[in-house]
């Protein structure tokens, strides 16, 4: 959600935590549209430890269609969401991972990021 937001909407977040994801507007804009920034984010259900242009279509072993991504491309996207919004530290990470965040609680930025507030 927060890449959809960064990407569509000037990283303005939602006021409320969104729990029905597929039916937030700037979720459907960043996923659907050409080029995203965070193709190996948004789509893809599995990811190859490979380097990739991007997600592409397969077919998985039961016949099912499927969205491969990379996983290197994962991490790289990933890091650069954290650099353009939270700018996260190592330390950071693990205090948000230890505190957690409200399931349907208020979508605020943490500390010190430069995300707008709603």
């Amino acid at each position: 959600m927060l890449a959809a937001h960064e990407e569509r909407d000037k990283g303005k977040l939602p006021k409320q935590a969104v729990t029905e994801w597929h039916r937030d507007k700037q979720w459907g804009k960043a996923s659907e549209g050409s080029s995203p920034r965070y193709a190996h984010l948004y789509a893809p259900e599995l990811w190859l430890p490979v380097e990739l242009d991007g997600p592409f279509q397969s077919v998985d072993a039961s016949g099912n269609d499927l969205v491969i991504g990379s996983s290197v491309g994962l991490v790289s996207e990933l890091r650069g969401l954290n650099e353009r919004t939270y700018r996260g530290t190592a330390d950071d990470f693990a205090r948000w991972r230890y505190e957690g965040a409200e399931a349907e609680g208020p979508s605020t930025p943490p500390p010190g990021s430069d995300l707008p507030s709603s």
